[in-house]
């Protein structure tokens, strides 16, 4: 036979099989659109479905999504659950259904569809339609709305104890809030991911569910603290000082500088240790606000009750914190890391070497201890640790002469002598007295005694007073002498 007679007869062979097939799968098709089940090799999303009806295999292919579970765990606990719905997404089981009802009707009518089944497998993906409420999934989705309370993170810190008088390291708190739009990015794309797996939804008697984990990227930055291994060397550093203490005196009271305090106030390079200076500058004038009483104005309370006021120009009694002494010793104590108790560096002495101040009790730099002249009423008292010693009218200087009044003020002794001539004025002016009790305060102007007056007080200052002395009969002088102290205040006014 013929080569072309071959080859017409195969064709025609194969053209009978491919009629008969195709006359096959067209009675086939006529019978499933009066049966409405699937062909025989049928799959969809991974089921096989083959003699099920669109809506049988709607059964097996899409569960109810009340029953659905989606979780979101973090450090093992689970800090937010929910359904599908509660999150805010809608399967469209109309929609899917409609789908289901596509596939069957192309397997009735599209003879492609009917063959693969017939011989093959006709495996079919459908979607699963969702939409997503973004107000109730957002409002689901966040931060505040997890079971476990968001947290700053805290850095670890230096602190005080105030019973070890140490300092110790607090250490760092991780915090653990998330950036919610980062959150929300997260676990609506791993829904919409489940959605779009066919395997995600199909039915199940325990329901599907979906379990998701907080990624690292999630939480803020902040969150990331300093850490106490960070801070420890500081502040083992920073505790080499703990030791100094120091103790100021202002008589029996006292103010303590301890470590607290003065910790800010360190500053070091590599291991070595200086001060901050206008941290100690304005401690020291913390000081000298609180304690400083000379060339300041000065509240007197006088015999008589009433008060007096001294200005700042006349008040040369009294304390006065030498800063830069101060700043010194203040440096050198703390750096010495030992407890120190001192007064404070004050100016003590003029420079004749006299003092300015006698004692102190806190702020009261008179003690008690003072001589008080009114100047008006020509009387004088002593008083020596809160007692009278002695009171007695006195002779001033004197009025009419210009030049001879006693100056009005507050002043220190500035020292006492025995048998002393005094000697002053000029020409006709000229003196010598001799006393034997002298006790000088301010520019040649002395407490002494006067055996030439037969008597004090009055007006007698006013027109044959002193030259600028304060006169006293001899047995008064005396008893201040003997009783009183060089630096003691003599406060003078009219």
């Amino acid at each position: 036979m013929k080569k072309g007679t071959k080859f017409l007869i195969a064709c025609m062979v194969i053209g009978c099989a491919a009629g008969a097939g195709a006359v096959a799968a067209s009675q086939y098709m006529s019978d499933l659109r009066e049966t409405r089940v699937y062909l025989g090799e049928t799959v969809i999303n991974g089921v096989p479905v083959q003699g099920k009806t669109p809506e049988e295999a709607a059964a097996l292919l899409l569960t109810d999504p009340e029953t659905t579970s989606i979780s979101l765990h973090e450090k093992e606990e689970t800090v937010l659950s929910g359904s599908l719905p509660e999150y805010g997404v809608r399967v469209d089981a109309e929609a899917f259904n409609t789908e289901l009802e596509e596939v069957f009707s192309q397997q009735t009518t599209n003879i492609i569809h009917a063959l693969k089944a017939m011989y093959s497998v006709d495996d079919l993906t459908v979607d699963v339609p969702y939409e997503v409420d973004e107000e109730v999934f957002n409002a689901k989705v966040n931060g505040g709305a997890l079971s476990v309370a968001r947290t700053k993170g805290t850095d670890a810190e230096i602190r005080f104890d105030p019973e070890k008088k140490l300092l110790y390291v607090e250490p760092e708190v991780d915090g653990n809030e998330l950036d919610d739009a980062k959150l929300q990015k997260y676990v609506r794309s791993e829904i919409e991911t489940a959605l779009k797996d066919p395997a995600f939804m199909q039915a199940d008697k325990d329901g599907v569910s979906l379990d998701l984990t907080i990624p690292e990227d999630v939480y803020l930055e902040t969150n990331k603290r300093i850490s106490a291994d960070t801070l420890q060397e500081e502040c083992d550093r920073y505790n080499q000082y703990a030791h100094a203490v120091i103790t100021y005196t202002f008589g029996s009271q006292t103010q303590e500088l301890d470590f607290n305090t003065f910790k800010d106030w360190l500053v070091f390079d590599g291991d070595t240790a200086s001060l901050k200076d206008e941290a100690v500058d304005a401690y020291i004038q913390e000081l000298s606000d609180k304690y400083n009483t000379r060339w300041l104005d000065r509240t007197f309370r006088t015999t008589y009750g009433s008060d007096i006021t001294i200005r700042a120009g006349r008040n040369e009694y009294g304390y006065r914190i030498n800063k830069e002494a101060e700043k010194a010793q203040l440096t050198e104590d703390i750096l010495g890391n030992t407890p120190v108790t001192r007064e404070p560096c004050y100016d003590k002495t003029n420079s004749w070497g006299n003092p300015y101040y006698l004692a102190r009790e806190g702020t009261d730099d008179l003690n008690g201890t003072y001589v008080e002249v009114n100047l008006s009423a020509q009387h004088l008292w002593f008083y020596k640790n809160g007692s009278l010693i002695v009171e007695s009218d006195v002779v001033s200087g004197d009025m009419s002469e210009d030049g001879r009044s006693t100056a009005s003020g507050a002043f220190p002794l500035a020292y006492k002598d025995r048998d002393v001539t005094l000697r002053g004025g000029q020409g006709d002016e000229e003196y010598e007295s001799p006393v034997q009790y002298w006790m000088p305060f301010y520019e040649g102007q002395g407490l002494h005694d006067a055996p030439w007056r037969s008597s004090f007080g009055g007006d007698i200052y006013k027109y044959a007073g002193s030259h600028g002395c304060v006169n006293l009969p001899p047995s008064v002088a005396r008893t201040i002498y003997e009783n009183i102290s060089v630096g003691t205040a003599i406060i003078l006014y009219y």
